[in-house]
């Protein structure tokens, strides 16, 4: 619905600047939304409530500072990432507004995820955002007509902040009684270490996937990070 909103050159702006935030999506995660995968399920089987509210609070404090931090830094970059591209300027100024959003989002998969609550850790990102999403570009279309990659990062930042706050109630609600009155208790350096060998394996991961985009979004010809995006997610299906 996108692709077919923009038309490929503009959606080429904008699959280039998704991918600059899918990049620094990874790196606010620190690994930490999977260490927690780890610990979370044992520190509960062991009764030990004040370490999972630690590790929850912890995580979530560093995650939202490394966020912050990138986000102003991909503010500064954009300047040079998209040197002579207005448009793409513009879409990762709003992308340095969403990487803190992303971040709070990805620290509420990894704890639903570790409370076993898979369908509610992905229903606010595969269900709420995308509706949010249609819904805002339907009603774009029909007050004021075709959008650019500006009105679509304005709106993907909207439907993002709507998924973080589906996903930050859910969280309330599915975190057990004990753990949101327990004392924290804080062991940063053992989480750190569970968590730094997985960041490298994330890290790596996303490079295959979403290097290309950005790069040729930067680098090559109008629409060829469109269609690589688009080819790409084709891929996927088959």
């Amino acid at each position: 619905y996108l692709t077919n909103t923009l038309g490929l050159e503009k959606y080429d702006v904008w699959a280039s600047a998704a991918s600059w935030l899918t990049i620094l999506t990874v790196f606010t995660g620190l690994g930490m939304h999977t260490a927690m995968v780890r610990h979370l399920p044992a520190d509960q089987a062991h009764n030990r409530f004040g370490e999972m509210s630690g590790m929850i609070r912890w995580s979530a404090r560093r995650m939202l500072l490394v966020g912050l931090a990138l986000g102003v830094a991909i503010f500064g970059a954009r300047l040079l990432i998209a040197r002579d591209q207005p448009e793409l300027m513009y879409a990762l100024a709003v992308v340095g507004l969403m990487v803190p959003v992303q971040a709070m989002n990805v620290h509420r998969q990894g704890v639903l995820q570790a409370f076993k609550r898979p369908i509610w850790c992905l229903m606010p990102d595969q269900i709420v955002r995308p509706i949010a999403l249609i819904i805002g570009l339907f009603l774009f279309v029909q007050i004021w007509g075709a959008p650019n990659p500006r009105h679509v990062s304005w709106l993907w930042l909207i439907s993002i902040s709507a998924a973080l706050v589906a996903g930050a109630r859910l969280k309330s609600q599915l975190t057990p009684t004990e753990v949101r009155q327990a004392e924290p208790r804080y062991e940063g350096q053992k989480w750190f270490a569970t968590a730094k060998p997985l960041l490298f394996l994330h890290i790596a991961g996303m490079l295959i996937a979403q290097a290309d985009p950005a790069m040729l979004g930067s680098l090559g010809e109008p629409g060829q990070a469109g269609l690589f995006a688009v080819s790409n997610r084709i891929a996927l299906l088959l």
